[in-house]
């Protein structure tokens, strides 16, 4: 009798069924999130972390996991900075970089959830520590009976790259987490892609003819907002003095602009070909050198200003500038100096110039 007892004890404890050990539940993560409009929110990167560890985040209120993440925007992309302090006040800090601040939320993701998932040693220690509920039974041994002999299985197979030694598994657990880099996309100018306003300085010199008697030479200064497609500028502009005699009369003429104008900009990469126009608006002035005293007059200049250019920004804050200029002016101004007609400006006239120009973040 107590033999088949101690058999039927052997049945049942071979045969329950063994209880698998549960997964320590999830600290508490608080998350402080900054970033930029365009870049993930804090409610997409805590969606991720969960997703990732595959168990609802804040299990455990006791353990509290503070990440903090800030996403920078910088030249030509942004720039990730994750911090994570654990329960047991171990601080770990990581950093990545982007091109587009949309690709930061996963590596975000990734860092929170291996925090996650590794539980601190004050938790291992506590489980290790505590003493068993309840005393196993102790079975009586059975009765020596033939053993069964087990099917044979296959070795595993071991791949010829793979190393399943303990040191090689314990030297990848300890490894630093590696900085995770994404693909980059294809390299575009940040300033005539990212959609910035900036401010715009030039300077310029060429010829000019048409609204003075003789082809001479011109100096132009420029202030304006860029925009990806469209520029506005104000532009003023001078043309030297330059001489003309006729039937012994003598005299210098000289033109100060000034005009705002709007410019389409076309094209893209380092090269743009911006159309420009815009009303033009100054002084013409005449001073005759051979009477005595000096006589001088002075005109008031308008003009409707137009014409291509060609923009060449071989760096993000300077950029070389050929412009092409037609001048028309219905309103033709005459000058005569001692009675004597020398001048009439004409209705069309021509600038070519070529400059330089400041591109201000």
């Amino acid at each position: 009798m107590s033999v088949s007892l101690s058999l039927l004890c052997c049945v049942l404890a071979t045969t329950a069924p063994a209880v698998e050990p549960q997964p320590p539940p999830t600290p508490t993560v608080r998350l402080d999130w900054t970033a930029p409009s365009e870049c993930p929110t804090r409610e997409e990167v805590e969606a991720q972390i969960a997703e990732l560890v595959g168990r609802p985040l804040g299990e455990d209120p006791n353990r509290i996991l503070d990440v903090r993440g800030v996403i920078v925007a910088g030249h030509g992309g942004y720039t990730l900075s994750v911090r994570t302090q654990h329960p047991d006040g171990a601080v770990e800090a990581r950093e990545f970089s982007a091109k587009a601040c949309r690709e930061l939320g996963e590596p975000a993701a990734v860092v929170v959830a291996i925090a996650v998932g590794d539980p601190p040693p004050d938790h291992v220690h506590a489980r290790a520590k505590d003493p068993p509920t309840a005393r196993e039974p102790v079975v009586a041994p059975a009765p020596p009976t033939t053993p069964a002999v087990a099917p044979t299985s296959p070795p595993p197979t071991v791949l010829p790259n793979s190393d399943t030694s303990p040191a090689a598994s314990s030297e990848r657990e300890s490894a630093p987490l590696r900085r995770w880099s994404p693909r980059q996309p294809e390299p575009v100018a940040p300033w005539s892609s990212d959609g910035r306003t900036r401010l715009v300085v030039g300077v310029s010199g060429g010829l000019a003819g048409g609204s003075l008697p003789r082809l001479g030479a011109m100096m132009q200064g420029s202030l304006g907002v860029l925009r990806p497609a469209l520029r506005f500028d104000f532009v003023v502009a001078h043309a030297f003095r330059r001489e003309l005699s006729r039937a012994g009369s003598t005299a210098d003429f000289a033109l100060t602009v000034a005009r705002p104008e709007l410019c389409a900009r076309p094209g893209g990469g380092d090269w743009r070909v911006p159309l420009c126009a815009g009303p033009e608006f100054g002084v013409l002035r005449a001073r005759g050198t051979t009477t005595s005293p000096s006589t001088e007059v002075t005109r008031l200049w308008m003009a409707l200003v137009a014409g291509p250019g060609l923009v060449w920004a071989p760096h993000p804050v300077l950029a070389f500038r050929l412009r092409a200029e037609l001048v028309v002016s219905p309103a033709r101004r005459g000058f005569t100096i001692d009675t004597q007609p020398l001048f009439t400006t004409r209705a069309v006239g021509g600038r070519g110039t070529l400059g330089l120009e400041i591109w201000l973040p």
